[in-house]
């Protein structure tokens, strides 16, 4: 992200389909639980350089993605807010 920042270049995303998250695996260790959710959907990508010329992916072309999104909490905090620690993709 911070190289596209630098060149001024930009990324686009449409999604297309996005399927049901399903819970890959939870976990609990002393005051933290973790969760690891895999979504599945598809999308176009297409990165453009500052003159919005693509230099990077096709907006003709649906890709199928999967990542696995890794969540975190801590059970003693009263905020029922999780929060975003990786992204796996696989």
């Amino acid at each position: 992200r911070r190289k596209r920042e630098k060149n001024k270049e930009r990324l686009e995303i449409e999604i297309i389909e996005l399927k049901e998250p399903v819970i890959k695996k939870v976990s609990i260790d002393s005051n933290l639980a973790k969760i690891q959710v895999e979504y599945k959907s598809q999308q176009i990508q297409a990165t453009y350089d500052i003159n919005d010329k693509i230099i990077d992916g096709d907006v003709n072309q649906i890709l199928s993605i999967k990542e696995v999104w890794i969540f975190s909490r801590k059970l003693n905090n009263k905020s029922p807010i999780w929060t975003l620690e990786e992204i796996l993709d696989t």
